[in-house]
């Protein structure tokens, strides 16, 4: 009896499967790809991003509901390399900061309408925030004051499980809230500082969001040419602070003095 009811209902369960999954892949074509693909586009054309994801971009919903009209959630997965998962807590924070900015200038300058993105008639599409994805590990940024437009009202969290708030490390000034709002509001053209035409009187004006940028563009460059870098930014960063501690080393460009530092030390490569 069991047998001959199985064979009865087989049939309609897997007709229901298939009317499932077509309803999710023709759902998705919905999609407006040309608007994902300006996202994702736009995120790899800032080399201080761009360094550190290691694989395609991917868009992933993850929730719906109907109403008036159908509205649906979608999140940004980031394939990141081992280089982002040595940052400290503040600098994976405040890449994931730059992430988000660009997702909103995009939608500001190239996207009209409601949606971040179309997506069919009568629905609403909605970026939700990013995943940043290494190996096990997933770190998610998603905005929780929707009604205050301050970049730093967001939260990071490491496997669902909430690593950094900025409202609660006031106290450390790289975290500070009204401290992030003031200094990092030229944050776009810190992230573009270069070691170009810079030497050690140069360096020594710059500020830390600058000279992690200044360094972390330089390796990045480097990588591009075929050099092997073994060493985080911040490695660089202390050895240049030693080499230009000698007033007698201010004139020497930082391209060089990274140079020496990379060749003395057999961290820079080819």
């Amino acid at each position: 009896m069991k047998k001959e009811f199985l064979k009865l209902i087989l049939p309609f369960l897997f007709v229901l499967i298939v009317v499932f999954i077509g309803y999710e892949v023709f759902d998705y074509s919905l999609v407006n790809e040309k608007d994902v693909q300006l996202y994702k586009d736009n995120i790899k054309s800032d080399s201080g991003i761009n360094k550190y994801i290691d694989g395609d971009i991917e868009l992933e919903k993850i929730d719906s509901y109907s109403g008036i009209v159908t509205v649906k959630k979608y999140v940004f997965n980031i394939p990141v390399n081992s280089n982002f998962v040595d940052l400290s807590k503040d600098e994976k924070y405040y890449i994931m900061i730059d992430v988000i900015k660009i997702l909103k200038k995009t939608k500001d300058k190239s996207i009209p309408g409601t949606s971040d993105f179309e997506c069919g008639s009568n629905k609403n599409c909605y970026l939700e925030g990013i995943n940043f994805v290494h190996k096990n590990d997933t770190y998610s940024m998603m905005e929780y004051d929707n009604e205050n437009d301050s970049f730093y009202h967001y939260q990071m969290e490491v496997n669902s499980k909430v690593m950094y708030r900025p409202e609660k490390e006031n106290e450390k000034i790289s975290a500070s809230s009204d401290e992030y709002s003031e200094k990092n509001s030229n944050t776009d053209n810190e992230t573009e500082t270069t070691v170009d035409n810079k030497d050690g009187n140069d360096w020594l004006s710059l500020n830390d969001n600058e000279k992690f940028h200044a360094v972390s563009n330089a390796l990045y460059n480097l990588e591009q040419e075929g050099y092997i870098i073994t060493q985080s930014e911040y490695y660089y960063i202390d050895a240049l602070e030693e080499f230009y501690s000698d007033s007698s080393t201010t004139s020497t460009s930082i391209s060089m003095a990274l140079a020496l530092i990379g060749e003395m030390s057999g961290t820079i490569t080819r």
